[in-house]
């Protein structure tokens, strides 16, 4: 799916034409290929239907005080986030509730009602990224700061079998999630997650890295490269 920027003379577009999809959301418009939809049965993707149900239901049921605590949240220009055009907007409430505990799924937590304190957490500075040559080197990032502290750190990997990759704008998958305790690096299994990873160069490795607090709250992306010699 990518998105869109309209002008001046055309302000929105919506529908399928042409073997496209055009909509609109909070980001901003886009569009994608129309395909037919599939009904996958892997493990992974029922899990995540099952977590989305529950999710939808959990906000349902929050009495209309709660929901008035998260749209209270998400309007806080704290939240700000932003589409691949740098542009500016604001989730709803709804929005970071879900996003929120699709997060804490990630490390094992269970569904919360309430939304996090205010204030996202801080980025990892000065990333670096040091993936291991052969499955006998160990893989880890470092970072100078902040220290984390009862902190999980997330990393998304996105790995290609040359060198001349610049930029790596989708297609990353988890490669680690962890508590951490004052510290300011983190050492993961690579391999297993990266099931294709041949380990045989040339090849560009790409990562995210995200600070994310107990509560939920994620940081936004820290990002590095590394390259096989």
């Amino acid at each position: 799916m990518a998105l869109i920027k309209l002008g001046p003379t055309v302000v929105d577009i919506r529908g399928t034409v042409g073997g496209l999809t055009f909509s609109r959301s909070k980001p901003g418009s886009w569009v994608r290929p129309w395909s037919r939809p599939v009904d996958p049965k892997e493990p992974r993707q029922q899990l995540s239907r099952v977590f989305q149900g529950a999710t939808v239901r959990a906000w349902s049921n929050l009495s209309p005080a709660h929901q008035l605590e998260w749209d209270l949240f998400a309007a806080d220009p704290q939240q700000e986030l932003f589409n691949r055009f740098g542009e500016p907007y604001q989730a709803s409430g709804f929005q970071w509730f879900v996003m929120i505990n699709r997060w804490r799924r990630t490390v094992g937590q269970g569904i919360t009602n309430q939304p996090p304190p205010s204030g996202r957490p801080n980025a990892l500075e000065n990333l670096e990224l040091h993936l291991g040559q052969t499955q006998d080197v160990p893989s880890y990032i470092e970072w100078t700061n902040p220290v984390l502290d009862d902190d999980f750190c997330i990393i998304q990997l996105r790995l290609f079998f040359s060198l001349g990759r610049r930029v790596a704008h989708a297609g990353f998958r988890i490669a680690a999630a962890e508590l951490l305790t004052s510290t300011t690096e983190f050492f993961f299994d690579s391999n297993a997650r990266a099931r294709d990873f041949h380990w045989e160069p040339p090849w560009t490795a790409f990562v995210r890295a995200y600070r994310q607090t107990l509560a939920g709250y994620r940081s936004i992306a820290a990002t590095a490269t590394d390259r096989s010699s």
